[in-house]
């Protein structure tokens, strides 16, 4: 590919995965090989082994400036309001550019006169930051009367020089991580003292060429812009589209109004789920329609979900007798205030403690080596995925359940994460386990389907992580989750909505794993592109 191809399908490349960022940094590569502008020079071999081309020289920034000079300090106390702008790292963008945003003002007589002001066609160097950001470089676009941290350093070049074309070549560097390579690095920040930036080489063509190849960059730069933003327009649209449709979907009371709005999403689904992220909001989306009872058909051949109460009640009352579980304490009747939404009328609004017998866990002390290390399995809440386990980090000892009476869940108990990484996060055992105490487990009771409480659970972490906020860390308590309000439809319909889910989020996961390919694909071949010009 020639580099006139390239330009021609430069909207096309855009589209790629982060097509824009790798637009910018091949216009810059190109560049300074000399192929962004026509040049008919030929290319020799400069004393360094670099491939120059010919009139091009390779020169170090020190040797093409006349001041290279870091700003000054200022204390945090001395900030005020009305102050002398004091220009700090964040101020500089990673595309060439001074921003104005969140400026810190500080106390007049803190400011060093000698480095209370930059000119137009000065390059502002950030010293100092975290690694992967040291080296964002900046061109002033006027006459300022700001200072600038002593993270920042000030370059004003020789005539000889375009000030935008090093700007250009140093954000190339740091978009290729030179500078994070060349950096002195300590605990939490990295930094290029002056020695060091002075010596940074520079392949330098006549002035003139050096103008035609910023004023090329400058064209391109701006159309990466305005494909940035119609990009970010577009994705903005189709998740506002996505989540009105759905939700359009979830709030319909009628069977016709439900069927009209699931046919416009059939009818527009490449448009509504054409990227990996929109997949996610369908599968919440499957999950809220699967508890509303509108992803499968009502049978009135079913028993229904009062009946079905009853049943569990005895079978509750049961164990209580038989000293299998703790008798609980009774729930108030679930309130009109307490309904999230309308369901059919063969369910029934229970709370969660009827369902099935909850617990938490505990964690044995830590300073106890003999509580570790056994052969018991002891899940964290870090370790739920919304998925099956059969397996644990860490194990615990017969001794450390006995002493720390921990409750035993059994093969096919559902675990919730009640905080931490992971609050809202569901589980359903394969095996034995017990737990720390951020992990809440309910053992079933006969009537009530395990795999339908697992992806109720998964419908409603919204609905309990708002309970849990609030605190210095979000967590839903175990009396929390046995009271919440939630629908109970008959078990034979349980089942069928288990197996109409799993039919659905199979389909989303192949769904989802062919926008990621097709984003692979779409990248791969931006890489061969790219790997084709620049070698070329």
């Amino acid at each position: 590919m020639n580099p006139e191809t390239f330009f021609d399908n430069f909207g096309l490349l855009a589209d790629t995965p982060n097509g824009v960022q790798k637009l910018r940094v091949l216009i810059l590569q190109l560049a300074f090989k000399g192929k962004l502008v026509n040049n008919r020079q030929k290319r020799n071999m400069a004393d360094h082994g670099e491939d120059l081309l010919t009139g091009w020289q390779q020169r170090t920034i020190g040797d093409l400036s006349k001041v290279i000079m870091p700003g000054f300090a200022c204390n945090k106390s001395f900030q005020m309001s009305d102050g002398h702008v004091h220009l700090r790292t964040h101020n500089i963008d990673t595309n060439g550019k001074l921003n104005f945003d969140l400026l810190v003002k500080i106390d007049h007589k803190k400011v060093d006169m000698k480095k209370a002001q930059i000119h137009k066609g000065d390059i502002i160097f950030n010293n100092t930051n975290s690694q992967e950001l040291v080296g964002k470089t900046c061109i002033v676009d006027q006459n300022y009367f700001y200072g600038f941290s002593n993270h920042l350093t000030l370059i004003k070049v020789i005539d000889e020089v375009e000030p935008a074309y090093i700007v250009y070549y140093f954000n190339l560097l740091l978009h290729i991580g030179y500078f994070a390579e060349l950096c002195n690095r300590w605990i939490g920040q990295a930094g290029i003292n002056t020695k060091m930036l002075k010596s940074v080489l520079i392949p330098l063509p006549p002035l003139e060429e050096q103008k035609r190849i910023v004023a090329k960059a400058d064209k391109l730069m701006a159309l990466c812009d305005e494909l940035e933003a119609r990009q970010q327009k577009k994705q903005e649209a189709r998740l506002h589209l996505n989540s009105a449709s759905l939700d359009k979907l979830l709030t319909a009371h009628e069977p016709d109004e439900f069927a009209h709005h699931w046919q416009r999403i059939c009818d527009n689904f490449d448009l509504l789920c054409g990227a990996p992220e929109t997949v996610g909001e369908l599968r919440k989306a499957i999950l809220q329609l699967a508890v509303q009872g509108k992803l499968v058909p009502q049978d009135p051949n079913d028993e229904p979900a009062a009946a079905l109460l009853e049943k569990i009640k005895a079978e509750k009352a049961r164990l209580v007798k038989g000293g299998k579980i703790r008798k609980s304490k009774p729930l108030p009747p679930v309130k009109m205030d307490e309904i999230l939404f309308e369901i059919p009328d063969s369910w029934k609004w229970i709370r969660l403690n009827q369902i099935g017998d909850w617990g938490a866990g505990a964690t044995p002390n830590r300073k106890k080596s003999e509580y570790y290390g056994g052969s018991i399995r002891w899940l964290k809440s870090g370790e739920l995925r919304d998925e099956y386990v059969s397996e644990s980090d860490e194990k615990i000892t017969e001794s450390a359940l006995k002493d720390c009476s921990l409750r035993v869940n059994k093969c096919g108990d559902v675990l919730i994460a009640m905080y931490g990484a992971t609050i809202g996060k569901v589980a359903i055992l394969e095996v034995e386990a017990t737990t720390n105490q951020a992990v809440c487990a309910c053992t079933c009771f006969a009537g009530f389907y395990n795999r339908y409480l697992f992806l109720l659970l998964r419908a409603y972490r919204q609905h309990f992580l708002n309970q849990g906020a609030g605190g210095a860390q979000p967590n839903i308590s175990r009396i929390k989750i046995i009271n919440t309000v939630a629908p109970l439809p008959p078990l034979t319909e349980q089942r069928r909505i288990v197996a109409k889910v799993d039919q659905l989020m199979a389909l989303c996961d192949e769904l989802e794993t062919k926008l990621k390919q097709s984003q692979t694909d779409g990248a791969n071949l931006m890489e061969a592109m790219v790997g084709e010009l620049i070698g070329a």
